[in-house]
């Protein structure tokens, strides 16, 4: 991993050696990402496995475990953005099935904001195998926005 000191230095792409970063690019406006890795020739060049990134919509006004993404067998759910607004005053949680990954956030009450963007690239939050990633409010008040995801 690069410290503070070699982020604030940048070298060029010709002193970074293979392994050390992994970054991702895409070839059709950002549906479908692969890892981008350094070529002989000194350029970078799209390798490996792609990632096709799906949408799920927050539609949501109940206080209790909303189901957002639902679990598939033998995969895991990478979410990375969320956005969404609310109604009214309202705490959330974000939670890896039953399992909290967040705190009750408050939003919407005076002085709070009415939604949040949470742009998670290149670091998702990863639900565990066979798990939805869920929504819990702590009072029946409408949330709506969309989740940006894959599944591996």
């Amino acid at each position: 991993m690069s410290t503070y000191h070699e982020l604030k230095h940048p070298r060029r792409i010709s002193e970074i050696t293979t392994g050390e970063i992994t970054i991702y690019g895409s070839s059709d406006g950002g549906t479908t990402w692969y890892p981008v890795k350094l070529a002989t020739d000194g350029g970078l060049a799209l390798s490996g496995t792609s990632k096709t990134i799906l949408s799920a919509k927050i539609d949501i006004a109940t206080a209790t475990d909303n189901a957002v993404i639902a679990a598939t067998a033998d995969k895991k759910i990478h979410v990375v953005s969320i956005t969404f607004t609310m109604s009214a005053e309202n705490d959330i949680t974000f939670k890896d099935g039953a399992t909290a990954i967040s705190g009750a956030m408050p939003f919407a009450g005076t002085n709070e904001p009415k939604g949040a963007t949470f742009n998670l690239w290149p670091f998702p939050l990863i639900m565990t195998t066979n798990t939805a990633f869920n929504i819990t409010l702590s009072t029946a008040a409408q949330v709506s926005g969309f989740v940006q995801y894959y599944k591996e």
